[in-house]
């Protein structure tokens, strides 16, 4: 097989180092959670480029292509487990319910696997391979075998003269170079995390359009009139809106629903 570069490009929503709270949680990693795009990639880059999920991944995989779209010491929007997600690399496997992963996929993951492994300096093994659906309730990775991804991974360590402790790049297979480079193209603001919060919000406008995501462009899921209230617990940055002269990139989350809501068109009680 041909040597194949990773092709970079920067997913929008992600964490800048994988320190938390004072803890460095690279030197605590658990492994590699493996996911299923139920897509293609073409639907992935376009998911997690624009933002408007609030998610990302580490790599996306299909066939003999591999994109990455957040840096491997960097922190993936993956699991829905943040301490989950400050431990692990994410890697996006093309397949869906109509459409298992082919062969190809399985056998360029597993050599991306293996460099993971070696670049966070551990030794591989079947149980630093964690389904997403280890870290919260979720159909993910869907028709993904993880016994199938080791097998391979397995089968390219006993064929390979290179330590396991050292970076793994079979003779004539697939030579990955994970991004520890600035991009060329631009790349789009981080967005924070959201920071949790707990307090209530009053609707200060007659109508508020409250949606799924903190962007202008998300579906209105249910519009609230002037007065409603209710709990919010959490806040963050999202599409700038302008109400009344007032400008706020600031949106708030309900505890009812899990929606959003634009800071100008509330107040805090």
């Amino acid at each position: 097989m041909a040597a194949i570069p990773v092709q970079f490009m920067q997913a929008k929503c992600y964490t800048p180092t994988r320190v938390w709270n004072g803890t460095d949680y690279s030197k605590d990693m658990l492994g590699i959670a493996i996911h299923w795009m139920d897509a293609d990639l073409a639907s992935c880059d376009t998911t997690f480029i624009s933002g408007n999920r609030l998610s990302s991944s580490h790599f996306g995989v299909e066939n003999s292509t591999i994109h990455q779209y957040v840096k491997t010491e960097d922190t993936a929007w993956s699991v829905g487990d943040w301490v989950g997600n400050l431990r692990t690399i994410s890697v996006e496997m093309s397949a869906s319910p109509s459409t298992e992963a082919s062969n190809e996929t399985y056998v360029t993951s597993a050599h991306l696997c293996l460099e993971i492994f070696a670049k966070i300096g551990m030794t591989p093994s079947r149980d630093r391979l964690f389904p997403h659906n280890h870290f919260c309730p979720t159909e993910c990775p869907g028709t993904v075998n993880l016994d199938r991804l080791w097998n391979i991974i397995s089968g390219i360590i006993s064929s390979s003269t290179v330590g396991v402790d050292q970076p793994i790049v079979p003779q004539g297979t697939i030579q990955t170079t994970l991004a520890d480079f600035v991009p060329s193209q631009t790349v789009p603001s981080v967005v924070p995390m959201p920071i949790q919060v707990h307090f209530m919000v009053e609707v200060t406008v007659p109508v508020a359009n409250v949606r799924l995501s903190p962007s202008l462009s998300s579906p209105i899921e249910v519009q609230y009139s002037q007065g409603a209230s209710w709990d919010c617990v959490e806040k963050m940055q999202g599409d700038m809106v302008e109400v009344n002269g007032q400008q706020s990139d600031i949106w708030y989350k309900s505890s009812r629903h899990g929606w959003y809501i634009s800071a100008c068109v509330c107040k805090i009680l």
